[in-house]
């Protein structure tokens, strides 16, 4: 089977010949770390390492739904151990520098007024900017399904994304002080996505069957915003991008949130999300127990606790035999519960790696440098 067959028939509980054998990258110090320890040099990309382990890939289709273009990194200065810089979103941080994966702290966010929507992100979200899709759309999605990536059609952030640009406590205050901007906001982008389907997705239809949002919005102990605002003002929102997605064929919607998801599962439902991913084990976010609360209606990805792996030994092969009826019940594809962290040694990688083919029954790779297409993007 294919990449791509595997995904489509684990979630739609149709027979595989073994499960999805993928990961979700690598902290930024791994290379550094684990070349001390036999990693070959050059692995330089989470794919180039994920291809090295012989995993399976993913490959997003070149189709831009939301600032275009993206703001730059932008270097301000080094300064006592800290370097200060503008992200992506436009937010000035300070980071120690000497220490590479590590949060950034945020000193100052760009979105404060209707001002700042109007004249900073408004002009980033036309759709008539340049460069948003290739003209050769399809062929790329051909040349991805046949060097056996899956397709993840990125189809946008909400509210995740509006608090980057505003601050967590800045958008607490926003929903209360001007809802209609936030309304504004929420909507111009659900609106701004549709339109870009459906103008490239007759490319790929029957080709794409996996749409991907992002929306990290829940800490450790739950969600950033009530659930009845989530409910109220974003869940329509989800709907209108989903039904334009289900009436070209795909019906598999994922969403990426981390911390404890719990009390937003239902409403990510109802707003046509079937795959909660990655299950942070942190944040409680438990596979087992959102299988038998929701049934085989919810999908899963992920919920392999990283501290698990980093103990290794004896405690993984545990952790692991845990979630194996429920991979084998389909519905579900285990993998690490976010990027591997700097803890987990290369040694104890590759255990996790053997333990987990021989408990779901994945053919074991050898590891080895491999070419990726070039021919791709």
């Amino acid at each position: 089977m294919t990449s791509n067959e595997r995904f489509y028939n684990t979630m739609h509980y149709l027979p595989v010949d073994h499960v999805l054998d993928m990961e979700f990258g690598f902290w930024e110090e791994i290379p550094m770390l684990w070349e001390k320890d036999g990693l070959p040099s050059g692995l330089d990309t989470d794919e180039k390492r994920e291809l090295y382990f012989g995993l399976e890939e993913r490959w997003r289709p070149p189709v831009h739904c939301m600032l275009e273009p993206e703001f730059e990194e932008e270097e301000v200065e080094l300064k006592d151990g800290y370097r200060y810089f503008y992200d992506n979103d436009h937010v000035l941080c300070r980071k120690r520098a000497d220490i590479l994966t590590a949060m950034p702290e945020h000193l100052e966010y760009p979105l404060k007024s209707r001002a700042d929507w109007e004249n900073i992100f408004k002009p980033r979200l036309d759709i008539s900017t340049p460069g948003r899709w290739p003209e050769n759309l399809g062929g790329l999605v051909d040349n991805a399904l046949r060097d056996n990536y899956m397709p993840w059609l990125y189809v946008g952030s909400l509210f995740g994304r509006l608090r980057n640009f505003a601050g967590f406590e800045g958008v607490c205050y926003m929903t209360y002080d001007d809802t209609e901007l936030v309304d504004e906001i929420i909507g111009y982008m659900a609106d701004l996505t549709c339109e870009i389907l459906e103008k490239t997705l007759p490319a790929m239809e029957g080709k794409v069957k996996i749409g991907h949002f992002w929306e990290d919005i829940c800490f450790n102990t739950g969600p950033m915003i009530s659930p009845e605002f989530f409910r109220q003002r974003v869940v329509p929102r989800y709907q209108q991008i989903t039904q334009v997605l289900k009436r070209f064929g795909i019906d598999t919607v994922i969403v990426d949130c981390d911390g404890w998801v719990g009390p937003l599962v239902e409403d990510f439902m109802k707003g046509g999300v079937n795959i909660m991913f990655p299950l942070e084990r942190a944040g409680e976010s438990d596979p087992v127990m959102l299988r038998e609360k929701y049934g085989e209606e919810l999908l899963l990805m992920g919920g392999v606790d990283k501290r698990e792996m980093a103990k290794g030994g004896d405690d993984i092969v545990r952790h692991l035999e845990y979630l194996a009826p429920l991979a084998e019940s389909g519905g579900f594809i285990p993998h690490c519960d976010h990027r591997c962290p700097a803890d987990v040694t290369f040694e104890k990688y590759r255990h996790y790696l053997k333990v987990k083919r021989e408990i779901f029954g994945i053919p074991q790779k050898e590891e080895m440098k491999r070419e990726s297409p070039i021919d791709i993007v």
